[in-house]
């Protein structure tokens, strides 16, 4: 039951994937500072209804859109272990404690996107069904670990402005 369910969240993790990083692809071109975690949720709901109506036949579409928005991701993830680098010396232990923890799960995530997107480009039709119907679960997961990941570097910089005063 378990493997059923760690598959089914793999599997969903890859639509994660895509509704938090597409909106990225658009709007790195076209300013310099990434969205925030809220711009992504809601373009992510828009993304998620677009999705819904994907068909199997649509699937090599929808897997090169994937791939896009994997080293879309690759990239936020290195902007992110980035800031949290040129930060480290100043971060208290608990702080640096709960970001590695933080970017640990994101990258774990990130990893079981890109395992899950291997098996997703020889998937079956009822496989892709499968898939659509677990994006839900997957986007609360890949972007709760965002959210945690983004909150502790941000939470560290406004400690640092603080006592910077």
């Amino acid at each position: 039951m378990t493997s059923r369910r760690t598959t089914r969240w793999s599997r969903a993790a890859v639509l994660a994937a895509i509704a938090l990083a597409t909106p990225m692809l658009a709007s790195a071109e076209a300013e310099d500072t990434p969205p925030s975690v809220e711009e992504l949720k809601q373009d992510t709901r828009a993304l998620a209804e677009k999705l819904k109506n994907y068909t199997a036949e649509q699937r090599d579409e929808a897997a090169r859109s994937i791939s896009d928005t994997l080293e879309v991701i690759d990239e936020r993830i290195a902007t992110l272990e980035k800031r949290v680098a040129e930060d480290w010396d100043e971060m208290s232990d608990a702080t640096r404690e709960q970001t590695r923890e933080s970017l640990d799960a994101l990258r774990a995530q990130r990893e079981k996107v890109g395992d899950w997107y291997e098996r997703l480009k020889d998937s079956s039709s009822t496989a892709w069904g499968r898939m659509k119907k677990g994006f839900s679960n997957a986007y609360e997961g890949l972007s709760e670990a965002w959210d945690n990941a983004e909150r502790e570097v941000e939470a560290d910089e406004n400690e640092k402005r603080r006592n910077s005063i």
